[in-house]
């Protein structure tokens, strides 16, 4: 299993785990962590694709290049998302959904970074 493939697979599981913790302490808790662990893996989703998607062996420079039109697109989403969230919903805990999509951005590439790949 390739560091990409792993990421995104701890990224799941850390939202399994955040929402249930979550919704034991509360439905809106839950949901809130929910959200902010779905936008972050929706995000490196996007970015892993577009980096690694076909074609994934190229020169360099143009690896570089596909590498910053991912980011590019992977931060017009997560802006997107948590301003379209924020502006539809009062109910939702801003800190717990910003805090779950730093969790999910930090332990699951910590986690996968201690494993080695078999190239």
């Amino acid at each position: 299993m390739t560091n990409v493939n792993r990421i995104l697979w701890y990224q799941v599981l850390t939202a399994l785990v955040l929402t249930v913790v979550g919704l034991w302490f509360e439905f809106l808790i839950g949901m809130s962590l929910l959200l902010g662990v779905t936008i972050s893996t929706v995000g490196t989703g996007i970015l892993a694709l577009g980096v690694f998607g076909k074609n994934h062996f190229q020169a360099p420079e143009f690896m570089l290049k596909r590498f910053y039109i991912a980011e590019i697109f992977k931060i017009i989403t997560v802006v997107t998302a948590f301003t379209i969230i924020f502006l539809l919903s009062e109910k939702i805990i801003p800190l717990a959904m910003l805090g779950a999509y730093f969790i999910a951005q930090s332990i699951p590439t910590a986690l996968a970074s201690l494993q080695n790949d078999e190239l």
